[in-house]
């Protein structure tokens, strides 16, 4: 079976639905990077992704061999908007297809200097989860207010899944095509959380 995931927009958004949004990689068109639609957080592809067929339009196609999309950025999202983490209400979403497969990064943030702290977003952890949604928060110091919290819901059965992470200063809930994971995603912030990287897919 493959082993990729293929993170799609839609192309044809009104500039209402744009407004107010920090980025928009609708992943049209992939090369040395992915254009955000909305502000200049422009993505910088790494091992060579591939625009493939997506749902609408086109999508980025993710080997899980190396390839992803990244940028760095101030840990202060004053100046860029990243990390959307910082806004402590913020919703990340993204349609997505891919069979069940272990650990897969869909969305991340995370630090240049080390392995904390860190947002992740992604495949099950484990071979009786691969295919769900598994979210990780952990902080500076390495504490992990959500540790591999797997949605009930399944999203990776390799059709199109609409997935929106919503979390309101950790009263975090997920969506799988618009309706309420019953997993309790709900977590209590505590610590630091500089991230100065996002990337989609590593």
């Amino acid at each position: 079976g493959r082993d990729d995931i293929l993170p799609c927009a839609m192309a044809a958004l009104s500039e209402d639905i744009r407004r107010g949004l920090v980025s928009y990689w609708a992943f049209e068109e992939v090369g040395e990077r992915a254009p955000d639609w909305v502000s200049g957080n422009h993505l910088v592809a790494v091992g060579a992704p591939q625009t493939v067929p997506g749902r609408r339009g086109n999508a980025v196609g993710l080997s899980g061999a190396g390839q992803y999309l990244r940028i760095d950025h101030d840990a202060d999202p004053a100046a860029t908007g990243l990390p959307v983490f910082g806004a402590e209400s913020y919703p990340i979403a993204m349609w997505v297809k891919g069979p069940p497969q272990t650990g897969k990064y869909l969305f991340s943030h995370g630090s240049s200097t080390g392995n904390n702290p860190l947002l992740i977003l992604q495949t099950g952890q484990v071979a009786a989860n691969q295919d769900r949604f598994d979210v990780i928060v952990r902080n500076s110091a390495g504490t992990t207010p959500v540790n591999h919290r797997v949605s009930t819901g399944v999203v990776f059965d390799d059709t199109w899944r609409h997935v929106a992470w919503v979390d309101d200063r950790g009263q975090a809930r997920l969506y799988i095509d618009g309706e309420p994971d019953p997993t309790d995603f709900a977590y209590t912030r505590s610590g630091s959380f500089p991230f100065d990287r996002t990337a989609v897919g590593t």
